[in-house]
């Protein structure tokens, strides 16, 4: 949507699905989007960055 994909040799969302993984992207883009499964806690952009700190901080603390 910022015009640089051009600069990339590969876009990582389209290389994940070739190799297998589940996707999942927040409906409008550019706004905070945060995925659990299991240890693994992954924000989609940089507005992320706080939620999912949170969402670690709570893993960490159930003990995962």
């Amino acid at each position: 949507m910022v015009g640089r994909a051009g600069n990339v040799p590969y876009q990582l969302e389209s290389r994940l699905k070739e190799l297998g993984a589940n996707l999942s992207s927040a409906m409008i883009p550019f706004v905070s989007h945060v995925e659990i499964d299991g240890l693994l806690v992954t924000g989609q952009n940089p507005l992320s960055a706080g939620p999912a700190a949170r969402a670690l901080i709570k893993v960490i603390e159930e003990g995962y």
